[in-house]
């Protein structure tokens, strides 16, 4: 598989080539130039012959790297450099849009962590979305869709920063959600065919009973 993968930067290489763009060495030097100049930590001169020292304080161009928060900190401190020579003011323009909702708004929320826009702790977060859950209501009372839109976007995008702060992936909590929740569909559809009662027939009332059942069944 690594050779697959191989074969589409040559290929791909060989393209640009042709095409009078770069080449495979161009492409490789830059990916070299990239890794030094991304970890100064690693490489306090800039070039692939330093090698940092084994002591905890690491002597660089870029200051003294103490720990590793700092050394994310001048990491996120480079990339944003890189963004600027790129033609990007702000640290949101380069997060691609084609990136799943959920996955995209913990980048985006990341993004403006690193640069000290963020909470502190995930126990803080839990209030914002209390807070979001009322204006939810306030919108759905007043009956205007767009602004229900706005708002449950907002609780979504809550939550997903409590993800985050929980150190776990809002794209993964989700499907796990999912899935669950699909099991005990399948098994609550199991539970009234037993019964021989028809899904449709039965009233929101029944269908609640049923599925305490379902929930009560841990092996679900």
């Amino acid at each position: 598989e690594l050779g697959d993968l191989l074969f589409q930067t040559v290929f791909y290489s060989q393209l640009a080539v042709e095409e009078k763009r770069f080449d495979f060495k161009q492409v490789i030097s830059d990916l070299v130039a990239k890794l030094v100049r991304r970890h100064p930590h690693v490489f306090p001169d800039g070039t692939l012959d330093s090698r940092s020292s084994d002591s905890k304080i690491i002597e660089s161009s870029a200051g003294e790297l103490k720990s590793e928060p700092e050394v994310k900190k001048k990491w996120e401190e480079l990339k944003q450099q890189e963004r600027s020579t790129k033609g990007h003011s702000s640290a949101m323009d380069d997060i691609p849009l084609g990136l799943p909702a959920l996955s995209r708004a913990q980048k985006v929320q990341k993004r403006a962590a690193n640069l000290g826009f963020d909470w502190q702790i995930a126990d803080q977060v839990l209030p914002k979305i209390d807070e979001e859950v009322i204006e939810l209501r306030e919108a759905m009372a007043s009956g205007d869709r767009e602004h229900i839109e706005e708002e449950l976007g907002d609780l979504l995008f809550s939550c997903v920063n409590l993800s985050r702060k929980l150190k776990m992936d809002s794209e993964q909590v989700l499907r796990r959600s999912q899935h669950k929740f699909e099991n005990r569909f399948r098994k609550l559809e199991q539970l009234v065919d037993k019964k021989g009662e028809i899904f449709s027939n039965l009233s929101p009332e029944q269908l609640e009973d049923y599925w305490r059942q379902v929930k009560n069944d841990h092996s679900v």
